[in-house]
């Protein structure tokens, strides 16, 4: 848990910096961990499609793992991946389609291997009603994610463990005229 106090004494120390101490703190911060990077770049060089390769990767490697890896899927680490680009970004757009892709990277895996289970389709199912809900709020990128989101919603009613409800979510939020 972050310590407000000591926040509030690094506030103050980095207040005082001249703008070079500044930017080799933010230097040192990007050469210390490969996280550190991601985050800066994809907070400064955003403008760009390619800020969304590094967490594209995490959530391909997380939910459509090589088979030959003997790593298995990691719903975890695909959330995490959309949620640390949605906090250094704040780009709904990106993290839309990284929503997007994290669906479809499970959708993909249960297509070509077979059933999973339900915490695996409920994970989907779950991240597909919050891309949904981000679609409303931003009509304007509807047309985007359209297509897509229809492939996934129409494969889904031939896959059990209660997958098919992304079909009703994506049906529900057509009628309404948002999707």
């Amino acid at each position: 848990m972050k310590n407000p106090k000591c926040w509030s004494k690094i506030k103050s120390r980095i207040s005082s910096y001249s703008p070079d101490e500044f930017l080799e703190i933010i230097k040192d911060l990007y050469d210390l961990s490969g996280q550190n990077k991601t985050f800066l770049e994809s907070r400064f060089l955003r403008a760009s499609l390619d800020s969304l390769k590094p967490y594209k990767k995490i959530i391909e490697k997380a939910l459509y793992p090589s088979i030959t890896s003997n790593r298995g899927i990691s719903l975890k680490d695909g959330k995490k991946a959309i949620s640390d680009y949605k906090k250094s970004t704040k780009d709904d757009f990106g993290t839309m389609e990284l929503m997007l892709f994290y669906v479809e990277c499970g959708h993909k895996f249960t297509c070509e291997y077979g059933d999973i289970d339900e915490p695996f389709y409920n994970s989907l199912i779950s991240v597909f009603g919050n891309l949904a809900e981000l679609v409303k709020k931003h009509p304007d990128y509807k047309n985007v994610f359209y297509d897509r989101m229809k492939k996934i919603a129409d494969e889904s009613c031939k896959i059990g463990w209660g997958y098919d409800e992304i079909h009703s979510i994506f049906k529900e939020y057509t009628q309404h005229g948002v999707v």
